[in-house]
């Protein structure tokens, strides 16, 4: 999952065998107009399950700052293979 430094996207980065160099990305997600915010996901039976709107912008100090623009939260998969 990558966010905070452009679109939001899921990708899978490939190592060398020695875990030093990236050999190869994979992007399964790119600009759906849903995702909003995502960070947190789940790899199951070749598909990864993540939150695609979290509402993270609307949190901060421990409280939500505006009520009106909670959502109610959208569960986004891809096929990882």
């Amino acid at each position: 999952m990558q966010y905070g430094s452009g679109p939001y996207r899921v990708a899978r980065w490939r190592l060398s065998p020695d875990g030093l160099k990236v050999v190869s990305i994979d992007v399964f997600e790119y600009r759906t107009p849903l995702i909003s915010f995502p960070t947190t996901g789940a790899i199951m039976a070749g598909n990864f399950y993540f939150i695609a709107n979290t509402g993270i912008a609307n949190y901060k100090d421990g409280k939500v700052v505006d009520p009106a623009k909670l959502e109610p939260i959208h569960i986004a998969v891809v096929p990882l293979n």
